[in-house]
């Protein structure tokens, strides 16, 4: 899989770890975002912050409950970013791949939904 395969999508790309608490917060929010991914038009993406073999990190993805499509690995060969130095941080994605806006610290749906209202209205108005 690729970033590739979300272009003319938005994409959040949710960097989390199972012992960041702040980070399990995140989950139903993201849950709850990636439920209502088509009349968004997004793509929720987690990425594990630490190095996880496949293995594991689906038994994570069944007992946190996440909903959205969760990678491991180090994430540098396919986004445009490394690690952040804090967590939980989220990045978002315009549909051509471009990082424009990054929120560090807890979000909520509220906070993820404003922040991508903004980041439309921003590229709507380049356009």
């Amino acid at each position: 899989s690729s970033l590739d395969d979300f272009r003319g999508k938005w994409v959040v790309v949710n960097f989390w770890a199972e012992w960041c608490s702040p980070c399990i917060e995140e989950i139903p929010e993201l849950n709850r975002l990636a439920a209502e991914s088509d009349e968004l038009n997004i793509v929720v993406l987690g990425v594990s912050y630490d190095p996880i073999e496949n293995d594991a990190l689906s038994g994570l993805v069944r007992k946190l409950n996440i909903e959205y499509p969760v990678m491991a690995t180090d994430p540098a060969p396919i986004l445009p970013f490394t690690l952040p130095p804090t967590l939980p941080t989220n990045y978002l994605l315009t549909p051509d791949g471009e990082v424009i806006a990054k929120l560090v610290g807890t979000q909520n749906y509220e906070s993820l939904v404003l922040a991508l209202t903004k980041a439309k209205q921003a590229v709507a108005d380049e356009g």
